[in-house]
């Protein structure tokens, strides 16, 4: 997980929206739902569910 991988858990945490991210990081929409799949896949999401997301990063201790 790099620092990317970071801010893009940490704005979602705080209630930023997957539409609204390409704002604050400047990246395309297709790269944060990218990032998104890749983290549900390092956390073995199986749900598009951002709190699923999120629940699973805290318990890893990356939030």
């Amino acid at each position: 997980m790099d620092q990317e991988d970071r801010e893009l858990l940490y704005l979602l945490s705080t209630g930023v929206s997957s539409k609204d991210i390409p704002n604050h990081l400047h990246w395309s929409a297709s790269k944060v739902e990218k990032r998104k799949r890749l983290l549900r896949e390092k956390f073995g999401v199986e749900d598009k569910n951002v709190l699923s997301l999120l629940n699973s990063a805290r318990k890893a201790g990356f939030l």
